[in-house]
């Protein structure tokens, strides 16, 4: 079980080194953002309105020295594009980040009996459960009143309102104020007070879906016309069923460099080398196709081979649906059907919450993937017409390529079976059981040391060398950023919070080893399973110590006695009373040092672990 967590989990990030300090930067990690922005052609603005017009999103292509090269190479070989040339100018993006399904967590990981304070894509958020309607409600999380936090308040008795804990003003699910204990002397200025629009808290649209909660953070009446016609995230096979369900991470790495990292296969052997059965020497060159077209609001999808022997005979697909997706199919020889998904959304600049989900199955997908448009491009009176040509298919939930008409997706035999019997085990335990962390250690690490080197040098996505097949996706995911206009488009000339609840002011400011790879701030505090799991722990930990104790206890007791007494071991029953109590006080107490060795890595630190290990000295280990 622990063998199948790791493997799963080098699929699910990238990590950093024994010893981390990170220093503040000379080049502000806004100014190398900024560099990735393409060069804005004029704007024809509307003679009726005097608003930018807006531009259709046109599907570009990688640029020819990233892929033209590796069309004329066989398969498996490496090629070297020539010198990068101009980028073109490109028309400014009319992308808009919040007219997206935001996945906010897990929905098992979200406390039903408080507000859950939570940051997406800048915005300050409170997310708390209605009783009395069952679903969950995502608000701004400041009150009208002081603009206090109302993620400090609670929630009233019958758990249908949201009460603010510094004076008492009271929330529905639509955000009205519904009582202002200052005013319950005076009924007609109680009531003027919960009709005006300035005490009301503004309220989005959420979406329950595939074990997630989404929220669309546009909350205009455009947006929520919006929110009605698009589609939900596709996020289920029900040829692979779920094996490792759904588990968050917020951490210290801008979303960029996840979603690169989510389009990097050839790392895996390298960076988690002497895990698994990760090693440089049975890695071989990924042979494949070039990614041929980028689109703004399709993504696009790279189909790739083997990066490990043991995968021979490989048919991957990884496909990015923007803007915080990216869906892989590994179809190997054995027919063995192995789906991945990968959801990183920004926080603040720096910081990102990546989701990762597994399944593991029989029958590979067929025919081409979904290219449907989202409502996604900023619209005025097209607004109408966009969303008509776009709800096709609306409520449909397409988990991946389609298939044909005779196609009934059913598992093969008993491979179905059992991988819907091992994921109905893994589904039943919580994941703090079987879900290890240091392969996210390496991947955070490594990239956090990258996004410091890369800050303090002002070097940028342009400065890499991407020169082989390897680097498709990777350059793919870059011309995506260049279209989007990330970060300008999200992040605005404010430049997005700088500091927020999750790692202090990184990244303008240090952040540890123990930072780095805590625990609590990485996942324990955003997740109420594990904080009831950590409890749990922490108490199986002190009774097995307390037993162990008590086990030494006896056994000197009758140590004792055995010495006092003529009679020896007889005194005592002989010695097998004697030798039960010395080997119950070693097994516990091995137990119980296991036991807070494992409470540590799983709820508090990886920092001790990874100085154990060697941090990435581990890596040669397995690789000779």
């Amino acid at each position: 079980m622990a063998v199948l967590s790791s493997k799963v989990a080098a699929h699910y990030g990238a990590f950093q080194g024994p010893s981390l300090r990170l220093r503040k930067n000379p080049v502000p990690f806004w100014n190398r953002l900024s560099r990735i922005q393409p060069v804005r052609a004029a704007q024809p603005t509307s003679l009726a309105t005097g608003v930018t017009a807006p531009t259709a999103p046109v599907a570009s292509k990688v640029t020819a020295n990233e892929t033209q090269d590796m069309k004329t190479k066989p398969a498996g070989q490496t090629s070297t594009p020539p010198a990068p040339a101009p980028e073109p100018l490109q028309q400014p993006s009319s992308y808009v980040w919040e007219r997206n399904w935001a996945p906010v967590a897990p929905l098992a990981s979200l406390d039903p009996s408080r507000p859950n304070p939570v940051m997406l894509l800048g915005q300050s958020l409170v997310v708390w459960r209605h009783a009395e309607l069952g679903r969950w409600v995502m608000q701004s999380d400041v009150c009208p009143h002081r603009l206090a936090p109302l993620s400090e308040g609670r929630l009233d008795a019958a758990g249908n309102r949201l009460t603010c804990a510094y004076h008492g003003w009271e929330f529905n699910e639509g955000g009205q104020c519904t009582r202002v204990p200052q005013l319950m002397a005076d009924p007609r200025a109680a009531a003027t007070a919960y009709a005006s629009a300035r005490n009301c808290v503004k309220t989005f649209p959420t979406l329950e879906h595939d074990g997630l909660l989404f929220v669309w953070l546009d909350d205009s009446a455009e947006g929520r016309a919006a929110a009605q016609l698009a589609r939900k995230p596709r996020l289920h096979d029900d040829n692979a069923p779920t094996t490792i369900d759904w588990f968050m991470n917020e951490l210290p790495s801008d979303y960029t460099f996840w979603l690169e990292q989510a389009m990097d296969p050839s790392h895996a052997s390298f960076l988690h080398q002497g895990l698994v059965n990760f090693s440089s020497t049975t890695a071989v060159p990924v042979a494949g196709n070039p990614v041929e077209d980028v689109n703004l609001m399709k993504g696009f999808r790279w189909q790739h081979g083997a990066y490990e022997k043991s995968l021979t005979g490989l048919k991957a697909i990884r496909e990015f649906q923007p803007p915080f997706t990216v869906a892989v199919w590994y179809n190997q020889a054995n027919s063995t059907l192995t789906r991945y998904w990968t959801l990183v959304v920004p926080v603040r600049p720096g910081v990102a919450r990546v989701f990762f989900r597994a399944g593991f199955g029989k029958l590979a997908p067929e025919g081409r993937a979904d290219d449907g448009v989202e409502p996604n491009v900023k619209r005025s009176a097209a607004t109408a017409s966009t969303l008509a040509s776009n709800s096709q298919d609306s409520a449909t939930d397409l988990s991946g390529p389609l298939r044909g008409p005779n196609h009934r997706g059913r598992k093969s035999g008993v491979s179905g079976r059992l991988a819907s019997g091992v994921a109905r085990i893994f589904n039943w335990l919580p994941h703090w059981v079987y879900v290890g962390q240091l392969l996210a250690d390496q991947d955070l690490t490594m990239m956090c040391r990258q996004e410091v080197l890369m800050d303090r040098n002002g070097l940028t996505y342009r400065d890499y060398v991407l020169n082989s097949m390897a680097d498709a996706g990777v350059a793919a995911m870059n011309t995506w950023f260049k279209q989007a206009e990330y970060p300008h488009s999200l992040w605005g000339e404010s430049r997005g919070p700088q500091s927020g609840a999750t790692y202090g002011s990184w990244p303008a400011l240090d952040l540890s080893l123990d930072d780095l790879l805590s625990r609590q701030d990485r996942h324990v505090r955003h997740c109420v399973t594990c904080q009831k799991g950590m409890k749990f722990v922490t108490a199986m930990c002190a009774a097995l110590t307390a037993a162990a104790g008590l086990a030494a206890v006896v056994a000197a007791m009758l140590a004792v006695l055995m010495v006092v007494n003529p009679n020896g071991a007889a005194a005592v029953g002989g010695w097998g009373p004697f030798g039960g109590a010395v080997t119950a006080a070693l097994g516990l107490g091995a137990a119980a040092v296991n036991g807070w060795a494992f409470r540590e890595e799983r709820f508090v630190s990886g920092a001790s672990q990874w100085r154990r290990i060697g941090g990435f000295a581990y890596m040669g280990k397995k690789g000779k």
